[in-house]
């Protein structure tokens, strides 16, 4: 939601279309930054101001997403590891632990 919202305000500000914007947002937002676009607005320096915000607001939502999903990652390792016990293979590891 936030990439969409950003997209549409850099199609304004830098004069790129929706689906170049959106690309921009991505590539910003998972900090691989080909460097193929780039907010040109020098005069006003909007582009820059809303790549800086951008980068506040979807780093800080991956962030927390990261850590909501811990406990769900935690807790899937402790049933799988649960149901590979009973297993004959689980069993015969168990010597070697």
């Amino acid at each position: 939601v936030i990439s969409l919202a950003f997209a549409g305000w850099f199609t304004i500000s830098e004069d790129w279309n929706y689906g170049t914007a959106l690309w921009f947002c991505w590539i910003t937002a998972t900090t691989i930054g080909y460097g193929d676009y780039v907010p040109q607005d020098t005069e006003t320096e909007t582009g820059q101001l809303l790549s800086v915000t951008f980068l506040m607001f979807q780093l800080g939502f991956l962030a927390n997403c990261i850590h909501s999903a811990i406990p769900l990652a935690r807790s899937l390792g402790h049933r799988v590891g649960s149901a590979l016990a009973q297993t004959c293979w689980g069993r015969h590891l168990a010597k070697y632990i």
